[in-house]
């Protein structure tokens, strides 16, 4: 079963911004339109800070496989499913305080 990103607690948006554009319509009146932008999750904000290294993705990667080397495509999805685990327990640790 996937989890789709419905299921998947982000956290909400890590930078909100709200703003508001200013523009002549074809009148030449003034014309004001509120826009807000959500940018990334706190979840992609989390993912971004792990540190993987200290995870050996490779020999890792090696163990789960029993010792073949990953392409490089393999190995980055694996970086990114490190990156997400870690943030969902950030996020997960962050909502119980």
């Amino acid at each position: 079963m996937t989890t789709s990103e419905t299921e998947i607690n982000t956290g909400g948006p890590a930078f909100p911004l709200s703003y508001e554009i200013q523009d002549r319509n074809i009148y030449d009146e003034i014309v004001r339109e509120p826009r807000k932008q959500n940018g990334m999750t706190l979840r992609d904000y989390f993912a971004g800070q792990v540190d993987v290294s200290a995870y050996t993705p490779v020999d890792s990667w090696r163990q789960q496989t029993g010792g073949t080397y990953p392409t490089v495509h393999e190995l980055a999805d694996f970086i990114t499913e490190i990156r997400f685990a870690e943030a969902n327990a950030m996020i997960e640790r962050r909502e119980r305080q």
